[in-house]
């Protein structure tokens, strides 16, 4: 399964997925349940027979999901509300990607292929121009329509995708920091740290790894 899959469970209906055992996968899931998740279901925006949403990797949707596991561990009081509330934005930017990559057209073609070259260059350093001029744009109408779409700049897009790649190195190898930096090629170990910082708020990679794997629930009941 591609890196940014959603993918949806349904009660009673069988699955069986599972990542490359010599690539592994770092997951985010939350199991919801109510009014609006059965609406979603009859009017055809969630479906047994389409359960992949092959969007790639969305800041859009990792981040309430970081929010989420934050506010588990801390469980303050009305966590839950915010909870299906997040779970709703997820939802949202899912089936919102989803769409806008069915409806096609030439820009979102071009974004497509950049998103691919950046995750396929995850590991290395990239000349965003060299990049534009590969998919013979300029530099700046390039900028521009990639962060129409993506809300993120080609850089930091990319920087977000190291910094997916250093979350699952740390919490499958047993690679130091020190080692991931150079693998990743940040400038230094405190560059790499520094960034990682600002992607996961405030977490240091050693925290990141020691904070284990997590899941969570929330029921969303939204009435009409």
């Amino acid at each position: 399964m591609d890196a940014g899959t959603v993918f949806f469970l349904f009660p009673g209906v069988w699955h069986r997925y599972r990542p490359l055992p010599e690539v592994g996968w770092e997951e985010y899931w939350v199991s919801f349940s109510g009014t609006h998740a059965d609406r979603l279901v009859r009017r055809g925006f969630l479906s047994p027979k389409t359960p992949l949403l092959r969007i790639g990797p969305d800041e859009a949707i990792l981040r309430p999901y970081l929010r989420m596991l934050d506010r588990v561990r801390a469980e303050p009081p009305g966590y839950q509300q915010l909870l299906a509330a997040w779970t709703m934005e997820i939802l949202a930017a899912a089936l919102g990607a989803a769409r806008a990559q069915r409806g096609g057209g030439r820009s979102e073609a071009l974004i497509r292929q950049a998103k691919l070259a950046l995750e396929q260059q995850m590991e290395t350093p990239i000349d965003m121009e060299a990049l534009a001029a590969a998919l013979n744009v300029s530099y700046a109408h390039f900028r521009r329509i990639f962060k129409q779409q993506t809300g993120l700049s080609p850089y930091q897009y990319h920087l977000q995708l190291r910094i997916h790649r250093a979350r699952e190195l740390l919490r499958s190898t047993t690679l130091s920091v020190k080692e991931i930096a150079a693998r990743l090629n940040f400038e230094s170990p405190y560059h790499f740290s520094k960034m990682f910082k600002k992607k996961t708020g405030g977490m240091a990679p050693t925290q990141w790894r020691g904070s284990g794997r997590l899941g969570v629930k929330a029921a969303v009941e939204n009435e009409e």
